[in-house]
């Protein structure tokens, strides 16, 4: 994905009938319970929808849809030409992109894909009744919104162990099949109605991990899910030096058996001994993640009630 970002290979034969449109983007934290929004990072990708007569999907007219990607933080470069509109005409702009770097946008059908995978931090912006009204280039800020889930896993280390590396942690996700990304209804993506078996270690996903003051930290983009199953959790340890890794299994409850887009979710398990203890669930602030799934900042939060 990318291409050149001259201005040359931008442009497109217009004329006073068109207004060029540019695009900025954010990545609004407010439905995560942080506060406020900030730029998308850089290498992001986002394809742009524009529609005419969008009195519904069904009437919807696609008039135009261009690619762009992120080489400044926040400000979208179009990959291969910039989108114009007609003067006078009604718009809707529906905007879709993955903010994982480097990760290419799925391509929609009619509104729709399927194409979709956990891991990935889809998100989506709708903006309506756009009526260009002038000649000059008009700049349009896309506060884009999560479209998936964030699972982060808190593991306190008891006392008398020593964790020496982290070979892996990884969960059953939700199951992609049947899941649908909607992009005209306020972006929506399923929920998946069903988490993967883990009798099949095909079907892990791992997550990232960094070390805290605690023990350490695991988090991961899922897809929203409502389902009765248990999660499936896998670590996998070097314990006290030993000469091999050790695997510790557990289960534990989906929140509320409803994860919805938007929202971060913190497990707090603790390692004593020879096992791992489920303490508590609850809503978290949304943290950033590196592309590996690493949270870039983690913080020290205890493992009290959630």
């Amino acid at each position: 994905m990318g291409g050149s970002t001259s201005d040359e290979l931008f442009e497109k034969e217009s004329d006073s009938t068109k207004v060029r449109v540019n695009f900025t983007a954010d990545i609004d934290y407010m439905s995560t319970r942080a506060t406020g929004s900030e730029a998308m990072g850089t290498e992001r990708y986002v394809t742009i929808y524009a529609y005419t007569d969008a009195t519904s999907s069904t009437s919807s007219i696609l008039a135009d849809q261009n690619e762009y990607y992120t080489k400044t933080a926040g400000v979208l470069t179009a990959v291969s030409g910039a989108m114009y509109l007609n003067v006078g005409s009604t718009y809707s702009l529906y905007a879709v992109g993955v903010n994982t770097e480097n990760v290419p946008v799925p391509v929609f059908n009619g509104g729709f894909t399927e194409d979709i995978n956990n891991g990935n931090d889809y998100v989506w912006e709708g903006i309506w009744d756009v009526t260009p009204k002038s000649d000059s280039t008009l700049t349009y800020d896309l506060d884009m919104i999560h479209c998936c889930a964030q699972i982060l896993i808190d593991l306190v280390v008891e006392t008398g162990i020593t964790v020496n590396s982290v070979s892996s942690v990884s969960i059953t996700p939700p199951d992609t099949s049947e899941v649908i990304w909607d992009m005209f209804n306020s972006g929506q993506i399923g929920p998946a109605s069903e988490l993967y078996a883990s009798s099949n270690t095909d079907n892990l996903m791992n997550l990232g991990f960094k070390k805290t003051a605690f023990g350490f930290r695991s988090a991961g983009i899922i897809l929203p899910i409502q389902d009765t199953a248990n999660f499936y959790c896998q670590f996998v340890l070097n314990i006290d030096n030993e000469v091999a890794d050790r695997t510790y299994e557990i289960e534990f409850p989906i929140y509320q058996y409803n994860m919805q887009a938007g929202y971060a979710y913190k497990y707090n398990l603790t390692l004593e001994n020879d096992t791992v203890v489920f303490n508590s669930v609850g809503l978290e602030e949304w943290h950033i993640i590196d592309v590996n799934g690493t949270p870039v900042i983690p913080v020290q939060v205890d493992s009290g009630e959630g």
